[in-house]
Order: C-alpha cells, then structure tokens, then sequence
C-alpha cells in the first residue's frame, strides 16, 4: 500500500467526505461556461477554473500567483479590460460592468465581481460571462459606438474639470498656510507699487527673505511643526513692518517684503536688520526650542518702467549671494553680485561638462618639515625621513579644464560642487586617481603620504568608510600613508555617521586632518568631537603673522594646543622665509605654500 492510501485510510471518514465534496465542486465548477476566477486582496490569481484557462487562452499553472488585470484581454479600443481602481476596491463593493472584446467578431462579455466576507482580507470572486448570443451584430456595434461615445465624453468631461481647476487656482491669490498673498497675489501688488513710483517719491525695496534649514524641521519634526513654523514667521515679519510694506510667501521657506517709500539702499539693509533680529527669536513648539534665521537678498529701483521678474530675480541672486557668503547673511544687489553670479553659474555648467566628460586632473602641492628635529614633533615620518625643507608628502589639488575661458579658481570650484551635491561625483574621481598615485612606486620613498581632500557630504554616504578601504586594499596601498582633509564650512550634518565612518578608516591607519582651523566650524569644539590625527592652521593665520600680533598669539596657542593634543600640524600659506621661521619658533612641525612649491607635477 502507497504511504498515500495509507493517509486516506488514516483520515477517518468526515474528512474523506469533505474531499468528495471537494472533489464535486471543483468539477462543477470547471464545467460551467461562465469563466471564474478568485484573486486576494492584491488582485494576484488564487484559484481559477477551466473556461477562465480557455478565456486567456493560457494554462492555469501559469496564472497562478500572477495579477489578474495583465491576464485579462483587451477591450475593443485596446483599453485594459478592467480599469485598476475597480481591483483596488472588490475586495471591499461588489460590482459589474459589460465590455466589448478586442476579437473578430466582436464579442461583449459581462463581468460581475463579489468579496468574500467571510474571509479577512477578503478575496475576490471574478464571473466573467459571455452575453454575445444576447445581442444581434448590429446591437454589437450599437453598443461599441455608445462605450466609444462615452468615453470621448468622459476626456472631454476631464479636459473642461482640468481647465476648471486651473481658472480657479488662478483666481487663489493667498497662501493657504499663512493667508498672506501667493506669488500671484505678489505679483499684482508689486505691480501696482512700480505704477506709484511714479507718483511719489522714494524707492522701491524687494527683499527676498529664505528661512535657513527649513527642510530640517520638517524633516525631523514633521510638516505640521514646519507649517506652524511658516504662520510664526509670518506673523514675525508682518509685526516689524509698516503697514505700507507687503509681505508674501511664494513656496516652501521663500518669503518677499516689498516695502513703503524709502530713500535709499542702506535703509533697506536696515530694514533687513531689523526682521532678522525679529526672525532670531527663539520659538517654543511642542516642547521644542528653535532659532530661526533667514538670509536675506535686496533689490531697489527708481524705474516705474522696472519689470516686476527682473526685480524679484535680482533681490533672489542677492539672496543666494547671501546665503552663500561666510561674514554676511544680507546682500544689496550690485553689479559685483551679479558678476560672482555669472561666475557661479558657468562654474556649475563648466563643472557638470568635467565631470561628464572627465575633462578634470590633480596638481600637487608639496607638505615639508619646517623643524630641524621631527622627534620634537607627532608627524608620521621617522627621524631619518625628516629635515628641515624636506618634502614628506604633498596633498592632491583638483583642478578643471574649462573648455573655454579663465581657469577657474579651486575654492570657488569645491564651494559649487558641495553647493549643488556634485562634490561627491567629483570627489569620488579624486579619490580614485589619488589612490593610483599612492600605489608602490620606485621614486617615491615610504615615508610619502598623499592629501585628498573630502567633503562631509561623502563621509555622511552610507558605505563610504568601507568601499574606501576595500579600494585601498585592492591596489595594494599603505592606508598610513593616505591623509584625508575634512574640508569645507559646515563639517558635518549627520554627525553621527562621520564620526563612524572617520573612526572606522582611523583604525585601519588612515589619518584624518581638520582643514582649515581656526576658521568657520572647524574650530576648538571640533578637536574633543571628531577623531582626528592633525589640523591645518589656516592661510589667513599665516599670512598675518608678524603684522597681527592678535592673530600670531592666536596661531601660536593653536599650535600648542594642537601638540599638546598629540596632533600633527600642518601650516598653510607659507610665503616668505619669515613666516616659515615664526612658525618654527612656535613649534609647527609642517608647512606648506607658494616658499616650498607650488601645485604642480609629482616628481
């Protein structure tokens, strides 16, 4: 006996029954014209029977599983036989629709569809039935050119909601957060101010205010704390203002003032003073404290005949120009503003074309020792490689060959990169040419280390710490002679993950430098916070040694500091033989500037 017939045996006979009746139904079932077909909740085919096999003409085995909608042919004008939104819903309403065929001769099939209650979630029971014989040919096609005639309708009827839609929202003149006008209702009013210029006299003042890391409270508190964000700085701006003065949001964290009759530029920026100091106050919200700041940008005009865009786009680039600037959150528009602008905006398309046509290379620019003993300092090297003037290493500098024009200047090129999110595609390419560098190499001796700059934004990239090392082990490279310069002025967003990613590197020998010290964020807080192995003291330091006493006490208790700390430190801008020998009576163990080389070659 098969250990199948001994199961049966062992079933007892209620069982036994129950898959007779089983049996019954599921020949019942197969034998009906009318095609059946079962889905779940998701529309994916559970069970089907023999005239629904026909009715696609494909065997059940391969139906099974599958979405019912890609099964099912086409209607007569090659439309899917049941729209998406009824699958989404049968599991829930019943229903019915009849349809016509997409076959010779035309054929009309009514299909009815009913959930499962009893079940959760409910499948879907599909009867698909042929209703041809019912209707002569000539009410076939009756009835095709009806479904064809309602459809024209129903895009027509789409069409006239679509316009309908589109005439109301151009009647909405008013934000639907703040209530203050859209920028439609902002484009009357500054309108009508210019026709009033005039008429009276005075200037007219557009400024254009953008809240700072907005997109960080709604996405770490949600948009209901960002929308409430938006109606206090609304209320904020409006108090400090004249009643004469307007004040609109355009979208997202934009807002524009433009203000009652004012006699010059200058009483604009104070304006501009004022609604900052009013915007910095702090803000209680859901056990929350937020500081908000905005940058500001500011055009003015005399000119009745000024165009309202022209306006609104000067006061945006002085904005941006604002926003992009170290010292100054607000900016008058003038003809040097619209020049860096220009600037940028060709560095951007330069930069985009480089990197797709890899039209970019490295220049190097050597690090020596500036002490005459490197045991007095906590470099890298050892004794015997070092030497005063001696070249330990250089750090890699990208460089762009622009396909027309001036060359363009570094910083101003890594400030467009981390600006736009290029820097990653960029710095990815400087990693990998760095790294060929740094392979064994007959002229080069051990103790040589390379510097390649990086970006947060690469350090925050998940993986970035660990493809690094992978590449590093691939190509055979010492990682103690690899640097990397944690550049740029806003160090790091995602702390968290930077410190990961810099600690990981550090414990498979990889050093890490804090770039530009003493300037923007990369200052002392850092020092306790980021696991690092150097500093650069930055050019602006070096340069004011022997004319600043102020900054030369400060870049000598940043040396102390640095050594004290067990860091090695590394000088920027040295220029003349009188600042390398000021800071090599201050202790500095390595310089680097135009006096030892500038960027070029590697020997």
């Amino acid at each position: 006996m098969s250990p199948f017939a001994a199961q049966e045996v062992n079933e007892g006979p209620m069982v036994q029954e129950l898959r007779r009746v089983l049996g019954r139904l599921e020949t019942a079932l197969s034998a009906i014209s009318d095609a059946l077909v079962i889905t779940d909740d998701q529309g994916l085919v559970i069970w089907c029977n023999q005239s629904f096999d026909r009715f696609i003409n494909q065997p059940r085995m391969l139906s099974l599983g599958r979405p019912i909608l890609p099964l099912l042919p086409r209607d007569h004008q090659g439309e899917p036989l049941l729209a998406a939104h009824v699958i989404a819903t049968a599991s829930r309403l019943p229903g019915s629709t009849t349809v016509l065929l997409q076959r010779q001769p035309l054929q009309a099939c009514e299909i009815e569809w009913r959930p499962v209650d009893s079940e959760e979630p409910a499948p879907v029971i599909f009867c698909i039935r042929d209703i041809s014989s019912r209707i002569s040919n000539q009410e076939l096609r009756a009835t095709a050119e009806r479904i064809e005639q309602q459809r024209q309708n129903s895009d027509r009827l789409n069409r006239e909601l679509q316009q309908q839609q589109l005439a109301l929202a151009n009647l909405v003149r008013e934000c639907s957060v703040t209530g203050l006008p859209n920028r439609r209702g902002l484009r009357e009013r500054l309108d009508l101010a210019l026709e009033q210029l005039s008429q009276r006299d005075g200037l007219l003042g557009v400024l254009f205010c953008d809240l700072d890391h907005f997109k960080d409270v709604n996405d770490m508190h949600g948009h209901q704390v960002g929308d409430a964000l938006l109606i206090e700085i609304s209320k904020r701006l409006q108090e400090s203002l004249p009643a004469d003065a307007t004040v609109s949001r355009l979208g997202g964290d934009e807002f524009v003032v433009l203000t009652g009759r004012i006699r010059d530029g200058s009483e604009a920026l104070a304006i501009a003073r004022k609604l900052q100091q009013r915007i910095g106050e702090p803000w209680l919200m859901h056990g929350h404290h937020f500081t908000p700041s905005m940058s500001v940008g500011i055009a003015v005009t005399d000119d009745p005949a000024a165009e309202a865009e022209e306006l609104l786009r000067r006061a945006d680039v002085a904005m941006y120009h604002a926003k992009r600037s170290r010292n100054e959150s607000i900016a008058l528009h003038d003809t040097s503003i619209e020049a860096r602008f220009s600037a940028s905006r060709r560095v951007h398309q330069e930069l985009r074309r480089a990197i797709l046509n890899q039209n970019l290379s490295l220049a190097y620019q050597p690090i020596v020792s500036i002490q005459d003993h490197a045991a007095r300092c906590n470099s890298h090297e050892s004794d015997s490689a070092s030497g005063d003037g001696r070249i330990l290493g250089h750090e890699a500098l990208v460089r762009l060959r622009p396909e027309q024009g001036l060359p363009i200047d570094s910083e101003q090129l890594i400030l467009e990169a981390e600006r736009t999110g290029m820097v990653l595609e960029l710095g990815s390419w400087v990693i990998n040419e760095g790294l060929r560098q740094l392979q064994p190499h007959p002229q080069r001796p051990d103790h040589w280390s390379l510097a390649i700059n990086i970006s947060p934004l690469q350090l925050e990239q998940s993986g970035f710490a660990g493809g690094l090392l992978q590449k590093i082990e691939a190509m055979a490279i010492d990682p103690r002679r690899l640097v990397l310069e944690l550049t740029e002025t806003r160090i790091l967003k995602d702390t968290k993950t930077g410190i990961e990613a810099l600690a990981s590197l550090r414990d498979h020998g990889v050093r890490v430098h804090l770039d530009d010290f003493g300037t923007g964020y990369a200052s002392y807080s850092w020092l306790a916070r980021l696991p690092i192995d150097g500093i650069k003291i930055d050019r602006e330091f070096t340069a004011a040694l022997g004319r600043d006493s102020r900054r030369e006490r400060m870049t000598s208790s940043m040396i102390r500091l640095g050594l004290d700390l067990g860091l090695e430190v590394v000088a920027e801008g040295i220029e003349t033989e009188q600042q390398r020998l000021a800071l090599q009576a201050m202790g500095c163990c390595l310089g680097q500037g135009h006096l030892f080389g500038r960027p070029g070659e590697l020997p």
